[in-house]
Parts: structure tokens; sequence; C-alpha cells
């Protein structure tokens, strides 16, 4: 495409620079945002339920299998062993609350004992500083990383043209950013703490609301455009 000179050598290998260099900085947040993503996504209501139930069927289905399989004197001597056990972790709680009692009676006379740990709870959820902290392990990052690379690796060889992929990219990133997310934003967080919105308020929330449904709209055409039409 460009004549073989000392600019277009030059140009490669600052483009080949700025590759290498970009590249960890970008792959960063998308990792970050990736385990965020998982993390919500394994800890939402659905995947509560789901496991669930998948709990309460095994549970259902080994009380079957071991109802049928075993007889009754079995039965009764496991839950006597159970009752042992239980008679055990009991008798260990009840030391511990003793011993307990005995460290808040010493510090009760040397100095006075505040249980301050609702009052640290309520700064920390009226300050905002509660949020969820997702912890990146390491296999974590291992994994995310690879899945990244190899995906990134496998687009780059298998696109042949840079104007398309800048296209999908605009189409896809910019609209979300510039049109979508703010107005979808604006939308649920007006009003969200319950107060009466004004008149001007409610124009700008479902001003917001248009503005997203511009934005997608924007960018099915472009896409469509992008991937469909001969250029």
């Amino acid at each position: 495409m460009y004549p073989d000179s000392v600019t277009t050598t030059i140009g490669r290998i600052a483009i080949v620079i700025l590759v290498a260099l970009s590249y960890p900085l970008q792959s960063n947040p998308a990792r970050q945002s990736f385990n965020h993503v998982a993390y919500y996504i394994h800890e939402s209501n659905l995947a509560r339920s789901v496991r669930s139930l998948r709990k309460s069927m095994s549970r259902s289905a080994s009380v079957s299998t071991f109802s049928s399989n075993t007889s009754s004197g079995v039965i009764d001597e496991r839950r006597s062993l159970i009752s042992i056990r239980q008679q055990a972790q009991l008798q260990q709680q009840l030391q511990q609350q003793l011993q307990e009692n005995v460290f808040l009676e010493d510090s009760n006379n040397e100095t006075p004992f505040i249980d301050d740990t609702d009052i640290v709870r309520e700064e920390i959820h009226e300050s905002g500083a509660g949020e969820k902290y997702v912890e990146l392990t390491n296999m974590k990052l291992i994994v995310i990383t690879t899945i990244i690379v190899i995906l990134s690796y496998l687009i780059s060889i298998s696109v042949d043209s840079l104007a398309r992929v800048l296209a999908i990219v605009g189409a896809t990133g910019s609209t979300s950013i510039s049109f979508i997310l703010p107005g979808f934003f604006t939308f649920k967080l007006l009003g969200s703490d319950g107060t009466l919105l004004s008149f001007k308020d409610r124009v700008v929330k479902y001003c917001a609301l248009a503005l997203s449904i511009w934005g997608i709209i924007v960018m099915i055409v472009c896409l469509t455009a992008t991937l469909f039409l001969d250029h």
C-alpha cells in the first residue's frame, strides 16, 4: 500500500512501538472489567437460584438413594453419631462463650468495652466506602489474560481491513460511551433515591432515555452498514 522508503519504515516502527506499549495498558482495564462482570453474573439472583435448585435436587436424590439402599438400623446408628457430634460442637461453643465472657469481664475492669462495629459499618455505608472488592487472583489473571491475547491474535490474523475494524469499534464503543451509557445512567439514577422529581428533572430523565434509544439505533445502523453493505 505504501512505498518502501525511510519515512514509511519509521512510521511502521512507530506503530509497532505504539501497539507494544499500549496493549498492556488496554488489557488491564479489560481484564478488570471481565473479572467484575463474571463475579456479578456468578453472584446474581438467577445464578444463586440455579445453584440452590441444583443443591436441592442433589439432596433429594441422595436422600432417596440413601433411604432405598440402607436399613433402619444403619440410619439410627448414623443419627446417633450425628447427635454425638452436635453435642460436642455445642460443648465447644459453650466453652468459647465462657472464655469470651471472662475476657470481657477483665476488660471491663480495666477500660470500658465499646462495641463500635455497627457504628463503623454505618459510617462505611454512608460514605460509600463499603463497596465490594472483587479480588483478581493469579489464576484468574493468567486465564483472563490468555483469553484476551488469543482472541486478539485470532482477530488480527483473520481481518484484512483495518478500516472495517475501526468502523466496528466506532459503531459499538463510541456510540456506547457517547450516547447509550450516559443516557441509561441518567435515566436510572434520577429519582432512584425516592425523591419527587420536578418537571425539569423529569424532562431530563426522559430525554436521557431518548438519547440511549437514539444511540442503540445509531449502533444498529452503523453495524449493518459496516458488515453487510459493500464498500
